[in-house]
């Protein structure tokens, strides 16, 4: 009977804990993915994702699991605590995937807004919104900013850029799935009362730096799909 309950709670902690695992790469996408139009969207993105990777998570969650269940059956643990432990892997990848709910710093925002497009955030300016493809591979970004004209100035002074008209712009665009027209259109103006530069047209992406009449609000869009 002892034996039946050491086997019970060491299979129950072991695929509790893949299960978490394999969960964290799901919630990771869901939170991240607020380019998505919806949550179900970005939980089906995220399901083949997790598929993909699940053994390699359980062979990270499995080595620490082994080695817990040597010690404890070497010293003797109740097999209870034993289970306990062989949880902590897979509930801390769970564990880390719920940290974008919480929203970052300011100084991280601008830190990701430099390392992945080089713009440099006038220090006057602020990030209102930040949102991201459904993957880490997916290059699309987009940063909603406001700020004065001087900054917005400032911001596009350290490079050459390619003033867009609308309909050369906002047509071929605003007919792109990938394209989040109404987030920009919310922030910043209606799409024929933007202002539009483009600079950076590599293999890697285009950036694209969108703006309203005053030059107060714009939006920055990363696109590298």
């Amino acid at each position: 009977m002892a034996d039946d309950a050491k086997k019970f709670w060491f299979w129950w902690a072991i695929l509790t804990s893949w299960f978490f695992a394999v969960l964290s790469v799901v919630v990771f996408h869901i939170i991240r993915a607020t380019l998505e139009p919806s949550w179900v969207t970005r939980a089906q993105m995220g399901v083949p994702i997790a598929l993909v990777m699940a053994l390699p998570l359980i062979a990270v969650c499995l080595a620490p699991q082994i080695g817990v269940w040597l010690i404890g059956r070497s010293q003797g643990w109740p097999s209870r605590l034993v289970a306990i432990l062989q949880l902590v892997p897979g509930l801390l990848m769970f564990l880390m995937a719920l940290q974008g709910l919480f929203p970052s710093p300011p100084a991280r925002m601008a830190k990701g807004l430099k390392s992945i497009t080089t713009l440099e955030l006038p220090p006057n300016s602020t990030i209102a919104g930040v949102f991201h493809g459904h993957g880490m591979q997916d290059r699309r970004h987009l940063w909603l900013i406001s700020g004065a004209q001087s900054d917005y100035q400032e911001i596009i002074s350290d490079r050459e850029w390619a003033h867009m008209a609308t309909e050369q712009f906002g047509e071929p665009l605003s007919n792109n799935r990938w394209f989040p027209l109404s987030k920009i259109e919310r922030f910043v103006a209606p799409i024929k009362e933007w202002t539009v530069l483009s600079a950076l047209d590599t293999d890697l992406g285009t950036l694209w730096i969108i703006s309203n009449p005053d030059r107060t609000r714009w939006a920055v869009w990363w696109d590298g799909v």
